[in-house]
């Protein structure tokens, strides 16, 4: 089993991947990077500051705006449509309403009265061939 993610890296994306967790089996490579297994991301996301706060722990997200947001879940996106073996990827998280200072709150894409400007980026990503 292979325990990888992707993740914003200045300008791109790249993938992490742990080799501790990376398997042979019958001498078959199984990491990602040798695109052999088909992936599910999960918890795909981008944090920003809710009205200019941000969770405990997560002050590392206060130089992150809703601009950054959508273009790096849309370079993402196009990342794993590209990539050829990324079947499912779950963005974290569409709606989440919670107070600001619970740890999910800055990744909703949407809360009640609000909307993400990556939303329909990630819509418009989607129909892309």
């Amino acid at each position: 089993m292979t325990e990888s993610c992707i993740v914003p890296d200045g300008e791109s994306w790249r993938l992490l991947e742990s080799p501790a967790l990376t398997s042979t089996r019958s001498g078959q490579n199984t990491s990602l990077l040798a695109r052999q297994v088909p992936q599910c991301f999960t918890e795909f996301g981008v944090a920003v500051p809710i009205q200019n706060r941000a969770p405990e722990g997560f002050e590392w997200i206060m130089g992150h705006t809703e601009a950054f947001r959508q273009q790096k879940l849309v370079d993402g996106l196009r990342w794993t449509k590209r990539s050829g073996y990324v079947r499912l990827v779950i963005v974290w998280n569409l709606d989440y309403d919670g107070a600001w200072s619970d740890p999910n709150a800055p990744y909703a894409l949407r809360r009640e009265g609000w909307e993400s400007i990556a939303l329909n980026a990630l819509a418009r990503v989607l129909l892309e061939r």
